[in-house]
């Protein structure tokens, strides 16, 4: 399952927003602009802020009440100790915000000044990315505001022509597609796109707000563009202050004729049904007692000597049917390769460059979705 949890945290990273539990004020912290997110728990008063010219959250946490006040620590780094944290005095102001203190171990004292935010007053984003984060994700949407995406380079790609666009600050680039496809394909696709280049720039805020030693590093590779799919990796190297560093691919695969993610079950199929909820526990069986089995007999077949073991303790066993529960997937000229997921001590036998079903093979157990040239 160390696989899933690897590809279940990615997606997470990239594709969701951080909820928003709390309402959502903007307001400065002696003379800088901040933005939170505070929260009513049992405890007390919680959440989080982010100083706007750094765009990084620190957490807030409850704390015993002095004196009428509501009291937050400070917690940026675990890895200092509480009474060394800031903290945060606040009271209700008469608009509806809070007034305070911030105080230091040492003492120092800066004022607190925060008002809600009325998200329905922010103005209108002509980027509809952004706009639906505006809508939905406020605080968030707060956070991104004010970057700009870059032109990158461009690249020809057979007949399709790729515009690359950066967001700077993080580094994080993708591209859009501006020649090859037809013109509602190429707004459908862009529209996808450009959709997970924000959300990248937002991952990418997220996992360095960890606290510490934050790195998120990015790589995009195209493998396959053509008129029934769109096919990259989005290769992440990552540490967001946990226990350990971590890596993983989580592709993109669109069908251009829908502008829809393709999911592994809608183009290869076991010849048994699978389950369509993700989140539900019938899925996991499939992909753990039907397909993964299934793929270790075609690997076997295909890949002989590849597949063969002689049990060494460093040896990369890509006959165990665990690894290849959740692999990654993206389309190649040659098939669909899948790659396999070990536990962390064996991460080096991750994505062997073999593991590829060929479009013969592809043909023959497709699933709904067809995307074999």
């Amino acid at each position: 399952m160390e696989g899933f949890a690897r590809i279940t945290l990615l997606a997470a990273l990239t594709f969701s927003p951080t909820a928003s539990a709390g309402t959502v004020y903007e307001g400065t912290l002696g003379k800088s602009a901040i933005v939170a997110e505070l929260d009513a728990s049992a405890d007390g008063l919680e959440g989080r802020y982010f100083y706007r010219r750094h765009r990084l959250d620190i957490p807030l946490e409850a704390q015993p009440a002095a004196d009428g006040a509501q009291v937050l620590g400070e917690r940026a780094d675990w890895r200092t100790e509480e009474a060394e944290r800031p903290h945060w005095e606040l009271r209700r102001a008469s608009d509806g915000g809070y007034a305070g203190q911030w105080r230091d171990a040492k003492g120092k004292s800066l004022p607190i000044a925060l008002k809600p935010v009325a998200a329905a007053r922010l103005p209108v984003e002509a980027d509809p990315a952004l706009e639906a984060l505006r809508k939905g994700e406020t605080y968030d949407y707060l956070r991104l505001s004010g970057l700009k995406l870059v032109d990158d380079g461009s690249e020809q790609r057979g007949a399709y022509r790729l515009q690359w666009r950066r967001e700077p600050n993080s580094g994080i680039r993708l591209f859009e597609v501006v020649d090859g496809y037809p013109a509602d394909t190429r707004d459908r696709v862009n529209r996808v796109l450009h959709a997970r280049l924000w959300s990248e720039v937002q991952a990418y805020y997220e996992c360095l707000s960890g606290g510490g030693e934050g790195e998120y590093d990015q790589t995009v590779t195209v493998h396959r563009l053509d008129p029934k799919i769109l096919s990259a990796s989005v290769f992440t190297s990552y540490y967001c202050g946990g226990a350990h560093p971590d890596f993983g691919d989580s592709p993109i695969n669109l069908d251009p004729r829908t502008g829809r993610a393709l999911r592994l079950e809608d183009v290869i199929s076991t010849g048994k049904p699978a389950p369509s909820d993700e989140h539900d526990s019938a899925w996991l069986d499939y992909r753990s007692q039907v397909w993964a089995p299934w793929l270790v007999a075609q690997f076997e077949r295909l890949y002989p000597e590849q597949m063969k073991t002689s049990g060494g303790e460093d040896e990369c066993d890509y006959a165990d049917e665990q690894i290849w529960s959740f692999p990654s997937w993206h389309a190649t000229d040659k098939g669909l390769y899948l790659g396999a997921s070990f536990y962390r001590a064996a991460r080096a036998c991750d994505d062997p460059d073999w593991s590829v079903l060929p479009w013969s093979v592809v043909r023959q157990h497709h699933g709904a979705v067809d995307i074999a040239p």
